[in-house]
């Protein structure tokens, strides 16, 4: 009877002792658990201030920026002006003002805008300003091609027909648009030095996209100056296959 009720308060004791150990063991492990999670927010935090830190210290150091890189920003820049112009055009001439047999709504009808003169030319002057014209435009042979220029060092197409024409007392549109409604119609076979023509890179009768000047016009073809992604240089148009199948005609400003 004595060792029943010995080995009885044994075992209570030894499950009383293992019950506390078991709670022991538990209170470390999430003592421990604690301590791992502050020391892993301690270093989180410092590797967060470190990169803060580093960001900082890099946006106040300078920025190396090559010729490489003027040369992209210069491409965007230049992208962005001409999405500009195209909108500011659109605005003022929603339809574009299309030629041949293009649609065009009659309330959107282009101005035709008379050529203006400094001086009255007779004969002898109308001749003499075909040559002056000539002599004037190759003057700018090599220059580069600027969207919307119209100046000596940088033109476009219609900035520098309107350029050279104006410095020889020929006042004219600056738009080839425009310009293609001023002047005299004239045949392709019978154009002079001096006469324009104009182009569409939609093909015949698309609205007028391009304008060159001529430069002679004999057995070996019609050849023109005019201002292209190339610069401004002097084309056979009658043997291009590029700018042949984009004539649209031909206009004469001097002798109205």
């Amino acid at each position: 009877m004595g060792l029943s009720s010995n080995t009885k308060g044994l075992k209570i004791a030894g499950v009383y002792f293992l019950s506390l150990a078991t709670f022991c063991l538990f209170i470390s492990a999430k003592v421990v658990s604690s301590s791992v999670k502050i020391k892993t927010s301690i270093i989180s935090s410092t590797i967060i201030e470190a990169a803060k830190s580093d960001l900082i210290a890099s946006s106040k150091s300078d920025i190396e920026i090559e010729a490489d890189d003027l040369t992209g920003i210069k491409y965007v820049v230049n992208k962005k002006r001409e999405r500009r112009q195209r909108r500011a055009e659109r605005a003022a001439n929603p339809h574009g003002g299309n030629h041949g047999n293009s649609f065009v709504a009659a309330s959107t009808k282009i101005v035709e805008v008379p050529v203006q003169y400094d001086a009255i030319l007779d004969s002898i002057g109308r001749t003499s300003v075909r040559g002056k014209l000539l002599v004037e435009a190759k003057k700018h042979i090599g220059t580069k091609y600027v969207w919307a220029s119209a100046r000596p060092g940088a033109f476009d197409c219609s900035g520098f027909t309107s350029y050279v024409m104006g410095q020889n007392g020929i006042k004219i549109t600056r738009s080839s648009r425009y310009q293609a409604k001023q002047g005299k119609a004239v045949e392709m076979d019978n154009v002079k030095p001096g006469d324009l023509i104009f182009f569409s890179k939609h093909g015949k009768g698309g609205r007028v996209t391009h304008v060159a000047m001529v430069v002679d016009n004999t057995k070996e073809g019609i050849h023109v100056i005019h201002a292209t992604r190339r610069g401004i240089v002097v084309d056979n148009l009658t043997t291009s296959k590029y700018w042949m199948p984009k004539v649209l005609y031909a206009k004469d400003m001097i002798s109205i």
